[in-house]
């Protein structure tokens, strides 16, 4: 199991981030010849604390998103869609109680071999 479909499930569900992605929202890697922009969740890492009586069942996920956009204005502007989308979430997402926070973490930089802008932004998503 993972966060990864909970952060999926939000992203595209939220109407600002489609409007400018449509369903180009990707794990780990977009699909060859992918027309930007679009979005790729990438999970970091994930732990569960063990407790004298073992997991406390409720993991903690690092999930990193990746905006890609041709220009800065647009990743900016995907960038903070994701962020209202995600910041401060909770709830239940494909069958997972889950609870989405922002981490210490937000970039961009330009890909000059694709000649794309990119969005990296990190959250942190309790579930179970």
């Amino acid at each position: 199991m993972s966060a990864l479909p909970v952060i999926e499930s939000i992203l595209s569900a939220a109407a600002p981030v489609t409007a400018i992605t449509g369903n180009r929202i990707y794990y780990s890697v977009a699909t060859q010849g992918a027309q930007v922009p679009y979005v790729v969740i990438v999970g970091t890492n994930e732990s569960d604390e063990t407790l004298l009586q073992g997991a406390a069942q409720y993991p903690e996920a690092f999930i990193t998103t990746v905006a890609y956009g041709a220009d800065f204005p647009t990743v900016e502007t995907l960038g903070n869609a994701i962020i209202a989308a995600l910041q401060d979430s909770r709830g239940t997402y494909r069958g997972r109680t889950a609870t989405v926070s922002r981490d210490a973490g937000d970039s961009f930089d330009f890909v000059e071999v694709d000649r794309v802008h990119r969005r990296i932004t990190n959250f942190r998503v309790w579930w179970r």
